[in-house]
């Protein structure tokens, strides 16, 4: 069967969360034995994986099937609106459809994403040793995937200790601040980036290519993702894919079960820090829990990473991409076969 795929210019090739998860869905259609032509007009059925103000469908005729993911409660302008120019809504998470569906967006279906089998390749069983426990956090500069949060909870449990490191791989740039313990106008004082003011802290912030990307996962110890929404959070199941103790919020992510059970970070639905791009609540993780969480993983290591490393395997079980693709897209193979 012939299925067209599309998307806004920015998300193509592999070096965000869309151009990944994109990639994922048309490269397992393929293995399926189906063709995924981009932007094809011909195609009987279309897929626009973004966002609904999207309108430049290629099939004027063909079936539309709108796939977004989400991070807060409510929609922004024009959302309602572009979901209901289209034949079916689909989302990547069970709690960014029942937003929709609170919202007023009618057939909303879950197609979860899946893992790419090559971020198995570096999962091993990880064990305490020489020199420090190295930390990582992925995400930056996105401020709702924790990163703040993330160095400022290191920095209470750990200072300046030589016996932890905190390595942030951002996209191009990186927002996350050192802040002085000195109040000005009810605020801590911004004092530069951290990599530059903190002996323990490093920041990766040049584009890097999967392999490389996989490599760093493969070294990293412990990875910290304190995020405050997700459409699905690819980041932290992938280093749940490669073995890694995964720090994270579990109120949004698909997966909380497949975390380590002492990892999974607690979190208070609040009013969003950010209203003009994500309108609605969010979901503010624990800081307190987080610093706990810090320390209980540097006392406890060799046992998490144990328990990671076993749990990675129904990782590799459960979100197999073509067992995935294959069930979500059954009832349009029904439909136009």
């Amino acid at each position: 069967m012939k299925i067209s795929f599309t998307t806004v210019t920015a998300n193509i090739g592999t070096h965000n969360g869309f151009g990944v998860a994109g990639y994922g869905v048309s490269s397992s259609l393929q293995r399926l034995g189906h063709e995924v032509p981009y932007q094809d007009p011909t195609a009987p059925v279309e897929i626009a994986f973004c966002q609904p103000t999207y309108d430049e469908w290629s099939g004027k005729k063909a079936y539309r099937i709108q796939y977004t993911p989400w991070e807060s409660t409510e929609l922004p302008a024009g959302w309602l609106e572009g979901f209901k120019k289209v034949d079916e809504v689909w989302t990547p998470s069970p709690l960014v459809a029942q937003w929709y569906e609170d919202a007023g967006v009618k057939g909303v279906h879950v197609y979860e994403h899946g893992i790419d089998p090559v971020w198995f390749g570096a999962r091993h069983e990880r064990q305490r040793k020489d020199g420090p426990l190295n930390f990582m956090h992925h995400g930056e500069p996105a401020f709702r995937k924790g990163g703040q949060e993330a160095l400022d909870a290191f920095r209470k449990v750990f200072g300046d200790s030589k016996d932890v490191h905190l390595t942030f791989k951002s996209w191009g740039h990186s927002r996350v601040r050192a802040m002085e313990d000195v109040y000005e106008h009810g605020e801590p004082v911004n004092v530069g980036a951290p990599d530059e003011v903190y002996p323990n802290v490093s920041i990766i912030r040049q584009d890097v290519p999967e392999a490389n990307m996989i490599s760093l996962y493969s070294q990293a110890d412990v990875m910290v993702y304190p995020g405050w929404g997700e459409g699905f959070g690819l980041i932290p199941l992938q280093g749940m894919a490669a073995g890694m103790p995964v720090i994270c919020t579990e109120a949004w992510a698909p997966y909380a079960d497949l975390l380590v059970p002492e990892l999974r970070l607690g979190s208070t639905l609040v009013d969003s820090p950010w209203p003009e791009v994500h309108p609605g609540k969010m979901f503010q993780p624990d800081f307190d829990q987080l610093c706990e969480m810090y320390e209980y993983v540097y006392d406890n290591y060799d046992e998490v990473a144990q328990t990671a490393y076993t749990k990675s395997y129904a990782v590799e079980l459960v979100y197999d991409w073509d067992t995935l693709t294959s069930e979500a897209f059954l009832p349009i193979f029904k439909k136009f076969s």
